[in-house]
């Protein structure tokens, strides 16, 4: 962060996570500028071309695994994907994973089959 909108941009991070201490604080907007915005900016992109539709999710699951420091790091969302838990330890075999990789891995199971990222 440069310029004069890192008080406001600290600011609003702080609202938006009260509970998140300043080391915290930097992967989250460290995070977002790097990545989220840029994959923002290349959905909407892809999607004003009327060409396809665009789709795009956020995995926000937090491992317990070394005390919650890892947070959602990236690629975390692979096991859940493939709900191949039981193989990794990266998600500290956490019963709360369980029914979100069965959600995860058949909604890009449909999304093969019919181009939707939808079980319904």
């Amino acid at each position: 962060m440069a310029g004069g909108d890192t008080d406001a941009v600290l600011a609003l991070y702080r609202r938006m996570h009260p509970g998140m201490n300043p080391a915290e604080l930097l992967i989250e907007i460290t995070t977002d500028a790097r990545f989220w915005v840029r994959s923002v900016l290349l959905a909407e992109r892809k999607a004003a071309k009327g060409k396809a539709p665009a789709y795009m999710y956020s995995f926000n699951w937090q491992t317990p695994v070394l005390d919650g420091k890892l947070m959602a790091s990236h690629a975390l969302d692979v096991p859940f994907v493939f709900d191949t838990l039981a193989a990794t330890g990266i998600t500290g075999h956490s019963p709360a994973a369980l029914p979100i990789a069965a959600v995860e891995s058949a909604t890009w199971a449909a999304f093969a089959r019919s181009g939707m990222p939808t079980t319904r």
